[in-house]
């Protein structure tokens, strides 16, 4: 079965605000998740490029150099900011971050590290906070503080099921 791109998903922000604390749990989880799919894996099979796409450590590397982009929206809603700012389209920092020449201990510390950053930026804003809405450029919808934790947690099972498809091969 193919998976569906994630630029084609389209996704519901009906939800209540109180979700917010399953959200986020979901995010603090993605660690431990990674971590125990890759338990051992051989070098060989992390830095394997399926039909030259990327490779388990690659998707790994990519929710790392991602953090930077989902820390910096939160700045933008903190700052008042009407729209989120965009993402790289081409994913020029994962196509040229050589995650396959570092380990994978490397890569999971570092992906805890910056994740744990995100969780506490997210965990900052007051419960009336997590209503604060601003455009998101690619989906062209408002969203709230909320939405963009569910945003970025739905993201990670995305990167989680190619990972698991390619270590189902």
């Amino acid at each position: 079965m193919e998976q569906t791109t994630w630029i084609s998903r389209t996704f519901n922000f009906d939800f209540p605000v109180g979700l917010f604390p399953v959200i986020t749990g979901r995010l603090s989880g993605t660690y431990a998740r990674l971590a125990e799919i890759t338990n051992n894996c051989n070098t060989n099979l992390l830095t394997y490029q399926p039909q030259a796409k990327w490779s388990i450590q690659q998707h790994i590397g990519h929710l790392i150099d991602l953090e930077e982009l989902h820390i910096g929206r939160l700045e933008d809603y903190k700052s008042g900011a009407t729209i989120l700012r965009a993402w790289d389209v081409v994913n020029q920092k994962t196509n040229l971050g050589n995650h396959n020449q570092q380990t994978l201990q490397q890569l999971l510390s570092e992906f805890r590290r910056v994740r744990n950053m995100l969780l506490f930026d997210l965990t900052s804003f007051s419960d009336n906070e997590l209503n604060n809405t601003a455009m998101h450029p690619r989906l062209e919808v408002k969203m709230r503080i909320v939405d963009l934790a569910y945003f970025i947690a739905e993201h990670d099972d995305h990167h989680i099921a190619k990972i698991i498809t390619i270590l189902n091969k």
